[in-house]
């Protein structure tokens, strides 16, 4: 699933090792390379696509600067939601970020909030060093969409509780402003967001429930 787009809204390169992630040298790159290659394994040997219980994505998060994340959190009730699940350490990932970010330009003010729950490799015990260089990567980067770190790629479905079937990174769903999740996708290729697009155009126009 990754899949080099010809032209990228702006610049995709992975991101560079810098600040307490490099601590680990090259046993930090070595774990990456093995987990994006389980990741495409995952993918492969994957025979049943991801679902949600009930179609309810249940979570409790804390974003990057300490708000509270939830499917009824301000800001988050009501609105059009792209959950991403994805990790620093997979390459498409780090390409679809670009796309994310020209979604969320684009929509946010119409509302619409896409909410990217990061997933490491490995950082041990320093989970707070690892949050710190992700939060300074996430704004060297301009993401303009709230980032979580979710913990290590092993506590997805401990994160996500309702997701079955996780199959690996990045996947994504849309959740309408009911809270019902209308579009799992898992991978990434730039031909999906004009899919994403569409539903995402047709999901702003429907009315936000009723408090």
């Amino acid at each position: 699933m990754n899949t080099n787009p010809s032209s990228a809204p702006s610049d995709s390169t992975p991101p560079p090792a810098a600040g307490p992630i490099r601590w680990r040298g090259v046993l930090s790159a070595a774990l990456a390379a093995t987990a994006a290659i389980l990741a495409v394994a995952w993918f492969l040997m994957s025979v049943t696509p991801p679902s949600v219980d009930d179609d309810r994505l249940v979570y409790e998060l804390v974003d990057i600067h300490g708000k509270r994340v939830a499917p009824d959190a301000e800001g988050f009730a009501g609105e059009v939601l792209l959950v991403d699940i994805w990790g620093l350490w997979c390459p498409p990932c780090i390409q679809q970020i670009p796309y994310l970010i020209d979604l969320q330009e684009r929509f946010g003010r119409h509302g619409f909030e896409i909410v990217g729950v990061e997933f490491a490799a490995y950082f041990g015990d320093e989970r707070e060093e690892y949050t710190d260089a992700l939060r300074t990567w996430a704004e060297e980067k301009g993401i303009n969409y709230t980032i979580v770190q979710g913990g290590e790629t092993g506590d997805v479905n401990a994160v996500f509780p309702t997701l079955r079937d996780f199959s690996g990174f990045p996947t994504s769903l849309l959740i309408e402003r009911a809270g019902r999740v209308r579009l799992v996708s898992a991978g990434f290729a730039p031909s999906e967001i004009a899919r994403f697009e569409n539903l995402i155009k047709t999901l702003l126009t429907e009315k936000a429930p009723k408090t």
